[in-house]
């Protein structure tokens, strides 16, 4: 059973601290509540950025986390969304398919175009 936990709100130091810290549940908790981060672009950057860390995890952590930004800002870049997608390895989107599809179903949700 799955059991929901606030957030811990962080400054974009120590987020970047966490993402260094090589603690996997940290980083992933981190990304997931990154949207209280009051940067639009560099949470984005930031998390985009974690789709290329060789970590199932965190890369869904990361795409998680692109979602909740899309719900708190209402508005989420789709191209840059879709090029670091594309740029995963295959397997990798294969295993992240149901992540990633939540994610596009949440940006078609809380973005209107």
């Amino acid at each position: 059973m799955l059991k929901y936990q606030e957030s811990i709100l962080l400054s974009k130091s120590n987020a970047e601290e966490v993402s260094k810290s090589g603690d996997l549940k940290a980083i992933c908790n981190m990304l997931i509540g990154l949207h209280h981060v009051d940067d639009f672009e560099w949470a984005q950057d930031f998390l985009l950025s974690h789709l290329s860390v060789d970590s199932l995890d965190v890369n869904r952590s990361a795409i998680y986390g692109l979602a909740s930004l899309a719900r708190v800002y209402r508005k989420i870049d789709r191209d840059k969304f879709r090029d670091a997608v594309s740029k995963m390895p295959s397997e990798r989107r294969s295993f992240l398919a149901g992540a990633i599809q939540d994610a596009i179903e949440d940006f078609d949700i809380f973005i209107s175009n």
